[in-house]
């Protein structure tokens, strides 16, 4: 069953429109993830899609709490703003 294009929530659409531009441009299986996720960051900030990308959250194991960050630390490319979102 196919949901009507008025039900669909626009900010999914634009996210899913973004990745679906980027692996048009990128390719499957062409590149690595960071690449592909810096590509899709390129993308969301093109289109002025607020995002952040490797944010810290909080991990527990056995009782003992330590910072995690999803992914790798660096990147080629960085947001134009003077603060970095990524984890360090």
């Amino acid at each position: 069953m196919t949901t009507p294009q008025h039900d669909r929530d626009p900010r999914t659409h634009a996210i899913i429109s973004a990745a679906f531009d980027v692996h048009r441009e990128v390719g499957a299986g062409s590149y690595g993830e960071g690449v592909c996720r810096d590509a899709l960051a390129v993308e969301f900030h093109l289109r002025k899609i607020p995002f952040m990308t490797e944010v810290p959250y909080p991990v527990f194991y056995k009782g003992f709490g330590f910072p995690a960050c999803i992914g790798p630390t660096s990147s080629a490319w960085r947001p134009s703003s003077s603060k970095s979102n990524r984890c360090r």
